[in-house]
Order: structure tokens, then C-alpha cells, then sequence
């Protein structure tokens, strides 16, 4: 740490000197201007770059023969999430279907985005949102709701063996991904430009909450996608109500355990949050408890490993309850004591 002594100037004016190799590494010269930015903790932030807005900024993919279209895929993603404003792809050769299945495959999978210019040899895709168009709390609700729908979706496909519900669960992981995919440019863009952090009301401690919270909604989807494929192995069989009722006994508890924990983070509040946390525990026993019980066929059925994917889903849903209790005691600061019998 370079430890600095406050100088005096007049009578009201405090002032300290920059340490030299900070000037040079920036490239900071006589009048330029910086950012004073006070943080939560009591810290301040000095930043060069002082603009509060997003600048334009233009990704150019070359491609001079076929690609391997997973790792383009992949190339556009990481585009997408460093802040990129816009995307082009341009090619030496008249690009086929399987490059409009890439560029669609990942428009869709993105809030706003869309291509906005196409030729044989070239696309252009632009219109990502930012912070401003989307209320971080909102879209967090959203995802909430999201997968506690898709869980309730798998639960009455069990009950009436409709392949259609079960199969449009994947349809709605989707919408998980795309929220995902937004706070993870979210907390990139933040970091690169604090100017813009501070203009969005949003300290970067919360952003990144709002970004593992996301992550584990994401997760918590794309579990019940899993649940969802293996439903089919209970369904073709012809034993199959005491299985059902295993899986939607537990299946309740995360329904219970994923609205505790989102609310408790929306809300800020505590004590909601410990009630996920218990919740979770008591999940965690009852998945024991119907393991230990499950006869050969079930096992054969894959019973027990659904029982484990509840039990993760329930595992990682408490991880939001745990992010919440973090975040509320470090926002308390100097709160010496919490009343743990409130």
C-alpha cells in the first residue's frame, strides 16, 4: 500500500499527490480530468475514464474459409459479453445455412439482439440492451418466476404424461439463459467503465450478486431440463405413481426454496433468507429418506438420480438465500450485533 500525507491549501482545500507510476501507466497529462467516485465502504475510486454512457464499440469476425462453428459460436458470445455494441462477420465465401443456424442460434439466445444487415457474405447484429432498459431487480424476479414455472411445468407433465409440457420446458430454459447471458455483460461493462457503474445507482459488490444470483438460476434451469428428459424413463413404465409422488413431494420443497430465496434477495431480507436455508435442510433429509426406500425398479428408472438432481437444484437455489445473508451484512457496515432470535 503507498501511503500518502494529506497536504492543506488554504483553508478548505485538501490535497494529495498521485503516485508517478499511475501517471505514466495512464497516460495522465497536465489538465486532464478524472473521476472521484465514492465507494460504499468509505474508499474512493479515481478513475481516467469519466464518461457515464456506453460507447459504441464494433466486433469484426474474418472468416477466410469454413469455420468450426462451436468455437465461432463460442468467439460471438465473448464479443457479446466484453461490451461490444455491434457484430460483424464478414466472409470470403457465400455462407451457407449452417451459418444462419449460428447466427440465429445466438440472436435468440440474447435480450434485443438482432440482425440488423445480411448479405451471402456477411451479417451485422446489433440492438443488445443495456443497464438502462433493464431493471436488474426485474429481470431477477423474471428468471424467478421463470424456473419456478418450468418446475411446476415438470411436475404436471408427471401427472398427466403430457410429452408437449415436458418438452417446452427447454423452450423456457432459454428465456433463463438469455437474463444470464445480460448480467454477465452487465458486471463486464461495469468493470471497464466505472463512470457508467456510478450513473446506474448500482455498487459493483451488488452487481456482482446480481450476476451468481443469475448464475444459479441459470444452473438451477437447466437441472430441471435434466428432470425433464429423464421423466421419460417414469412415464414409459407401467409402475409408476408411488414414483411420481417421491419426486413431486421433493420437487415441492425447491418450488418453496427457490421463491424464499429470490424474494428474500429482491427484498433484502434476512430472515427469509434463513428460512431457505432451513428449508433446504430438511429437503436434504427427506431426499435421504425416499433414497433409502427406492425398490430396484425405481433405481433402474433412474429414480435415485433424479432424487440427486432435486436435491443440487435445492442445494444451489439456498446459494441465493446464502448471497443475500452476505450482501445484507456487509451493507450493515458498523451494525455490531444482529438479533438472532427475531
Amino acid at each position: 500500500m503507498d501511503i500518502r500525507k494529506i497536504q492543506l491549501t488554504g483553508k478548505s482545500t485538501y490535497v494529495i499527490s498521485l503516485p508517478k507510476s499511475w501517471i505514466n501507466d495512464n497516460n495522465i497529462q497536465k489538465q486532464d480530468e478524472l473521476g472521484i467516485i465514492t465507494q460504499n465502504n468509505g474508499t474512493l475510486l479515481i478513475t481516467k475514464n469519466t464518461i457515464k454512457e456506453i460507447k459504441s464499440s464494433t466486433k469484426r469476425i474474418r472468416l477466410d474459409k469454413t469455420p468450426d462453428y462451436e468455437k465461432l459460436l463460442r468467439t460471438m458470445f465473448a464479443s457479446y459479453i466484453s461490451g461490444f455494441t455491434k457484430i460483424i462477420i464478414q466472409s470470403e465465401f457465400v455462407m451457407g445455412v449452417e451459418m444462419r443456424k449460428i447466427v440465429d442460434e445466438f440472436t435468440g439466445s440474447l435480450i434485443g439482439a438482432e440482425i440488423i444487415e445480411a448479405t451471402d457474405k456477411s451479417y451485422v447484429i446489433s440492438g443488445f440492451k443495456i443497464h438502462q432498459d433493464v431493471k436488474s431487480k426485474d429481470a431477477i424476479t423474471l428468471m424467478g418466476y421463470t424456473v419456478r414455472s418450468m418446475l411446476k411445468d415438470f411436475i404436471q407433465g408427471l401427472h398427466t404424461n403430457d410429452q408437449s409440457i415436458l418438452e417446452n420446458i427447454h423452450k423456457r430454459d432459454a428465456k433463463v439463459n438469455k437474463i444470464n447471458h445480460f448480467f454477465s455483460r452487465l458486471m463486464v461493462q461495469f468493470m471497464q467503465n466505472h463512470g457508467v457503474m456510478e450513473n446506474s445507482n448500482l455498487t459493483m459488490p451488488i452487481v456482482n450478486c446480481y450476476f451468481i444470483i443469475s448464475l444459479y438460476l441459470e444452473t438451477i434451469g437447466d437441472n430441471i431440463t435434466n428432470l425433464a428428459d429423464l421423466s421419460v424413463l417414469i412415464l414409459n413404465s407401467d409402475n409408476k405413481a408411488d414414483s411420481i409422488d417421491k419426486v413431486e413431494q421433493t420437487s415441492k420443497m425447491i418450488l418453496e426454496i427457490i421463491e424464499k430465496s429470490v424474494d428474500a434477495w429482491i427484498n433484502f431480507d434476512y430472515a427469509l433468507a434463513d428460512e431457505a436455508i432451513d428449508l433446504n435442510d430438511r429437503l436434504r433429509e427427506k431426499t435421504k429418506e425416499l433414497q433409502q426406500g427406492l425398490t430396484d425398479f425405481e433405481k433402474i428408472n433412474h429414480i435415485d438420480c433424479m432424487l440427486d438432481n432435486i436435491q443440487y437444484a435445492g442445494k444451489i437455489a439456498t446459494n441465493i438465500a446464502f448471497v443475500t445473508l452476505d450482501a445484507i451484512t456487509f451493507q450493515e457496515g458498523n451494525v455490531d450485533e444482529r438479533n438472532l432470535n427475531e
